[in-house]
């Protein structure tokens, strides 16, 4: 379904489905690590939004996002990536309100970029307003649509 949707798929979602557990994806090498924990309570609350198909490829997006990542400091980036031991340790905890705090700074860190309509960044902040979370997931979409967003209240 993704490659249809999306054209040539990144192999995240796919290694997910087949490991049947939370994996960590990441470096250079897309080394794929399984997270060996139990799901929280609070994923039960997640909700999972379509806005629509993307007009662009994952590939696309993929490219567009890493011309970008040029012009972030790195210091940001860094920041951005120190922050994955903690929403493990939100996860493994259970711990809600940790995790949302991460999801609204890797959602607006996205929006900055941007990787969605405006649509979608209106609907992300309408969520956190009202002190939920929410990012978009996947590589998103600049027209048209930007795919899959999760949220949580």
């Amino acid at each position: 379904a993704e490659k249809h949707y999306h054209g040539n798929p990144s192999g995240i979602d796919h290694s997910t489905i087949i490991l049947e557990q939370p994996i960590l994806f990441y470096g250079k090498n897309k080394t794929c690590q399984p997270l060996e924990f139990n799901l929280p309570s609070f994923i039960q609350d997640l909700q999972i939004t379509n806005t629509g198909k993307p007009k662009e490829s994952t590939k696309q997006m993929v490219d567009y996002v890493t011309s970008k990542l040029s012009t972030i400091p790195i210091q940001t980036l860094e920041d951005l990536n120190s922050e994955v031991p903690n929403l493990i340790k939100s996860l493994k905890s259970n711990n809600l309100s940790e995790f949302k705090r991460i999801i609204n700074l890797y959602g607006q860190f996205l929006e900055s970029i941007p990787i969605c309509t405006q649509k979608v960044i209106k609907q992300n902040q309408v969520i956190r307003l009202k002190q939920g979370a929410a990012k978009v997931c996947g590589a998103g979409g600049l027209t048209n649509a930007s795919g899959i967003t999760i949220s949580i209240f």
